[in-house]
């Protein structure tokens, strides 16, 4: 009589069981995989019955970490959907059919590789998100940020050093043609007073001669 009631109350907590089982293993491979990971690309979509969706990845170099997630929409039940990587050469590099997923792998040459989202549903269509990102698209770190304050803070050392050189030199050069300037005024005087005293001294002598030859006359 009590074999009922019992098993009632058993059942929910193995659900829960098995949904601590379930949270811990994401978190672990969420933890193992995806540490510092910045999505590229989200987006949300509906894929029909019996069709898929397909989507490509540029890998510009070889050995880039290719990382992402994707999960299913639906509040009536568990609603899958199959994941598949294509390497550019056709080789499947991740399969998974489920209702969320996780991958994380290095490709081992560079081109399109492709994602295919497939719906093995025969009557309804599956609303899918997938988050996709790669190393060749990583966000900004605070220790590069740091670093490229302290070179902008060098290069503005170094401008403020520069400025303050030019000024210096502007304002040598400046004192040197105000210098040069002076001197050419002055020589120019010089060479004036010098024209003027030769200029009387001309019409002295030449007054003076000219008084000589007058007076022989006269005698």
């Amino acid at each position: 009589e009590h074999a009922g009631p019992m098993d009632a109350l058993e059942r929910p907590f193995n659900d829960e069981e098995e949904d601590d089982d379930f949270a811990d293993s994401f978190y672990d491979e969420w933890t193992e995989k995806m540490t510092d990971f910045h999505p590229s690309t989200m987006l949300s979509l509906d894929v029909a019955p019996k069709t898929g969706a397909i989507f490509y990845e540029n890998v510009r170099n070889p050995g880039t970490l290719l990382r992402g997630m994707f999960y299913t929409l639906s509040k009536m039940e568990e609603t899958k959907i199959r994941l598949t990587v294509k390497s550019p050469s056709g080789e499947t590099v991740y399969n998974k059919e489920a209702a969320d997923g996780i991958y994380s792998f290095e490709a081992k040459v560079s081109g399109v590789y492709e994602f295919e989202f497939y719906n093995p549903r025969w009557m309804a269509s599956v609303s899918v998100t997938l988050a996709a990102g790669s190393d060749e698209h990583a966000v900004l770190q605070s220790s590069r940020i740091r670093n490229t304050q302290s070179r902008l803070e060098e290069l503005t050392h170094q401008l403020d050093s520069i400025y303050a050189q030019f000024k210096y030199l502007w304002l040598h050069n400046h004192r040197q043609m105000r210098a040069s300037s002076d001197a050419q005024t002055r020589l120019l005087l010089y060479s004036l007073m010098q024209f003027i005293v030769v200029g009387m001294c001309s019409v002295i002598c030449i007054t003076y001669v000219k008084k000589i030859v007058s007076h022989k006359r006269l005698l």
